[in-house]
Formats: structure tokens, sequence, C-alpha cells
């Protein structure tokens, strides 16, 4: 989480710097020319690329599966109700999957836990 935090903070900064210089820019090139028009567009355009960059940002972060950026804190529990024939090949495969404690109640509850 503090991943995402930062590299979201550290993208809406340099939109804000990108966005000020062609605020700029625009300002001494096309106008309105002087003090007023200088800092009209020099702050429309860095609040917009502020916005625009860290929101693609954490787009483009939450929209990678590749790893999770957020993830949950402590034991995770998950109960699987299935018929008896089912329930070995389950565990079988949640223990594949690198399960910590997986047991079959009675060939119909599969539990599993696993912790960090």
């Amino acid at each position: 989480m503090l991943r995402f935090a930062l590299i979201v903070a550290a993208s809406s900064i340099v939109g804000t710097a990108a966005g000020a210089a062609f605020g700029a820019i625009l300002s001494y090139t096309v106008g309105p020319h002087g003090t007023e028009g200088l800092i009209l567009l020099v702050v429309t355009w860095a609040l917009f690329a502020h916005l625009l960059i860290g929101m693609w940002a954490g787009y483009v972060l939450l929209a990678d599966r590749s790893s999770a950026e957020i993830t949950p804190d402590g034991a995770t529990t998950l109960r699987v109700r299935t018929d008896e024939s089912a329930a070995t090949g389950i565990a079988a495969q949640l223990r594949a999957d690198g399960a910590t404690d997986v047991s079959a109640r009675g060939g119909t509850r599969i539990e599993l836990a696993s912790g960090r």
C-alpha cells in the first residue's frame, strides 16, 4: 500500500511540474500575456496535469494484475463446501498452491488458513 501511495504521489508531483511548465509556455507564446495570464495558465494547467497524471498512475497500478498492490494483513481463511469426491482433489490443489493449513472435515467442508 505504501508503494502504491508513493508512486501516485510522485506521479502527481511530476504532473504538477509538467503542467505548470506547459502553462508558462502557453502564456509566453499564445497568451494571454501579462502577470494575470501567466498565473491563470500556470495554475490551471498545473492542477489539470496533477489530477490527470496522478489518477492515471493509480489506475495503471490497480489494473496491473501481475502483483497485488493491496494485500490483506494477517491470516486468510477460506471455506469451501463440496461433495466428498471433490474434497480430496481440492484439498490437494490448495496444498500444492502453498496453503499452510488445509483440513477436510467430513468430506463436505474444506478449510484453508494461510498466514504470513
